[in-house]
């Protein structure tokens, strides 16, 4: 017994230092921030260190995500300066709150210790997981919050411990000023788990649970909370629904990798990139067959069941609105897959330990080769940052050379290193005006004769070029820059700027 202790925990140990160094491994890598993100946090925790925004009752119109809050905290408490606090404490965080999480919920639903370690595991090696959680994001912390409020819930279920019910009342309320998508998926997973579980023994239970969701979103919608969530996360689902009438047909190909910030070189190498997805996901719908055939009864294994079919569900929503109507409408795409990718780990988990028993080489080999992938797919897409700190330089040059009443047109390729408040000139910036990016002549000639502006200045680069941003309703044209209406003032070779 002595025996077998000492191996679950060196198991344990050895698992965590994985899950933690596969997350660190972006910003080890990378002398700066991992991907372009976190240079807006960067931005937005200096911003509330001078302005001390509170996320109660904002009305400067300037979301402040929680992580934002925490990571303040942190910088003030410890004397930590905020660009190492974006850079490391972020994953560290994220990892900290979920490992012995997940590691619960893994062990308690399949009942095995060796299930805990492979959930992590799996998790830890997701590629979008991986992506999402390198670096200081809104979902990064949002997520395992979740987390936490679906497995306190759980646990209240089954035990009827008001603590656990406190738990989830208390993450609920504080989600939305995490992240407004997550808390949405957290509320629609509650609704449709608490439907399910309507017939069962324990309603009184089921009730209490409603009554705390219902009491945190009345303070939530007497909060600037609800604002953020009515102008993300239900507008894009409103969108959604209101342009099912005008769809597009681009191909699979496009549609699944329009949102990229390093586009796979074929469908090949994009399957590859997401070899431990469609692992992870073969391995839980076996689970779920499994589930779906005999009689559930576990509180647990209802709540996963259903927790799965909500968050897949939504995946495949959020690809076909990919598909339909692309990155102009805004819509949430394959980073969707975050949602499904915590309860399919643990669903897959209980399948993966009994493949193990059968032949102790199965796991490793499932490992090794999402490993594989999951790096590939990370590096590829970390990539692109060296493309980014040309950009952040050309927009530092230009930063420095403005002049007041300008606007600044460009393709996704403006990323200042420094707030642009900190600029004492009135700037505006266009990203998405589809009229001007298209090479309409006569609107250009509009913009330039326009007396609101005295300066017009278009900003792009090798990324925005090779990979426009809005590809399914406009390819970026640079004839008229070329003409005698622009001069091309900075030429970094991979990045670009021209003077109206």
């Amino acid at each position: 017994m002595v025996t077998k202790a000492i191996n679950e925990k060196l198991g344990f140990t050895l698992v965590v230092i994985a899950f933690v160094c596969i997350r660190l491994l972006a910003s080890v890598i990378y002398p700066s921030f991992p991907a372009w993100d976190p240079w807006s946090y960067y931005e937005a925790l200096n911003t509330l260190l001078d302005t001390r925004i509170n996320p109660l009752c904002n009305k400067s119109g300037y979301y402040m995500s929680g992580i934002i809050y925490v990571l303040a905290g942190v910088t003030e408490g410890s004397g930590l300066d905020t660009y190492n606090a974006i850079k490391w404490l972020g994953p560290l965080i994220y990892c900290i709150i979920i490992i012995p999480i997940l590691y619960s919920m893994g062990r308690d639903f399949s009942r095995n210790s060796k299930a805990g370690l492979i959930t992590l595991l799996l998790f830890g090696i997701s590629d979008i997981g991986v992506l999402r959680e390198s670096y200081t994001i809104a979902e990064g912390l949002a997520i395992p919050l979740s987390v936490i409020a679906i497995y306190s819930a759980i646990n209240f279920y089954k035990d009827g411990r008001v603590f656990e019910l406190f738990v989830t009342f208390i993450v609920m309320l504080c989600l939305p000023f995490v992240h407004h998508l997550t808390s949405f998926i957290t509320f629609l997973t509650f609704v449709v788990v608490l439907a399910s579980l309507v017939k069962t023994e324990k309603i009184r239970r089921n009730f209490a649970i409603v009554l705390v969701l219902i009491f945190a979103s009345c303070i939530i919608f007497t909060s600037q909370a609800h604002i953020y969530l009515e102008r993300e996360a239900y507008r894009r689902f409103s969108t959604f629904l209101e342009g099912m009438s005008n769809p597009r047909t681009p191909s699979t190909y496009e549609a699944l990798t329009e949102k990229y910030s390093a586009v796979p070189r074929s469908f090949t190498e994009l399957i590859y990139q997401h070899i431990s997805t469609g692992i992870i996901l073969l391995l839980a719908f076996i689970t779920f067959l499994e589930s779906a055939i005999k009689k559930i009864e576990r509180t647990e294994e209802i709540f996963l069941y259903v927790w799965l079919i909500v968050t897949v569900a939504f995946f495949f929503i959020s690809i076909l609105g990919d598909y339909l109507f692309g990155w102009l409408f805004d819509f949430y795409g394959y980073r969707a897959w975050i949602f499904a990718v915590v309860p399919a780990s643990v669903l897959a988990a209980r399948t993966l330990l009994k493949l193990t028993k059968m032949n102790s080489l199965i796991l490793p080999l499932i490992v090794g080769i999402s490993v594989l992938g999951t790096s590939a797919f990370t590096i590829h897409q970390f990539d692109t940052m060296n493309y980014h700190y040309y950009e952040i330089e050309t927009s530092d040059w230009l930063l420095d050379n403005l002049g007041n009443r300008t606007v600044i047109f460009s393709p996704g390729s403006f990323h200042p290193s420094r707030s642009l408040n900190t600029v004492p000139y009135l700037i505006k910036v266009e990203s998405k005006d589809l009229e001007f990016f298209t090479c309409n002549d006569t609107y250009i000639e509009y913009i330039l004769n326009s007396s609101r502006y005295r300066n017009i200045y278009v900003i792009s680069s090798k990324r925005a070029t090779d990979k426009p941003f809005h590809t399914a309703y406009m390819r970026i044209c640079y004839d008229s820059f070329g003409s005698d209406l622009f001069n091309r003032i900075y030429d970094s070779k991979i990045s670009w700027i021209w003077k109206g």
